[in-house]
């Protein structure tokens, strides 16, 4: 019942940060434009099945921190958690609007074999192309068999996959 919700997290993922939502609506929207988190993943109920806090909600984001879980980026969580905070007016601060922003649309989760060995000069964010290079089986190399966006690749990704997959899309933040 309660009207926002910011749900903190750590990855081993190999990027600073990223805000995750699994709407795009005029409050979500507008929410998003009070922290600086520049890369946002949209990851609808289709993808995980809405098992996470913010499908519960009205209005919600995770932020994820990485690439470390040891609690050292916690200083990042603060200062954007604050940030939100003053920006909605519910604690004394500055207000700023961060507006730029680039949207990543989850559509899937690129599975492998458990002890496939993921290409280590891949990057989260950086398009894989079809027929790209992505992983090792038994000395035997594993090519992509689609273009797509990697998220969470590395240490963050999740058992059997090499990364989520998403597309860029260009979304208005006013």
């Amino acid at each position: 019942n309660f009207d926002i919700v910011l749900d903190i997290h750590s990855t081993n993922s190999n990027f600073n940060e990223l805000a995750i939502v699994t709407k795009l609506d005029k409050k979500t929207k507008n929410l998003l434009t009070q922290v600086s988190i520049s890369k946002i993943a949209l990851i609808t109920k289709k993808v995980f099945k809405g098992g996470g806090m913010i499908n519960f909600c009205k209005t919600g984001v995770s932020l994820e921190y990485g690439p470390d879980k040891t609690g050292k980026n916690s200083p990042k969580a603060i200062k954007n958690t604050l940030q939100i905070l003053s920006n909605l007016g519910m604690i004394s601060g500055s207000k700023k609007l961060f507006k730029k922003k680039v949207v990543y649309v989850v559509d899937g989760i690129y599975t492998l074999p458990k002890s496939a060995r993921p290409n280590m000069m891949l990057k989260n964010f950086k398009q894989i192309k079809k027929g790209q290079f992505i992983a090792t089986l038994n000395k035997k190399k594993i090519f992509s068999e689609k273009t797509f966006i990697p998220l969470f690749l590395g240490k963050g990704r999740y058992e059997k996959s090499l990364s989520l997959t998403a597309t860029k899309k260009s979304i208005s933040f006013k």
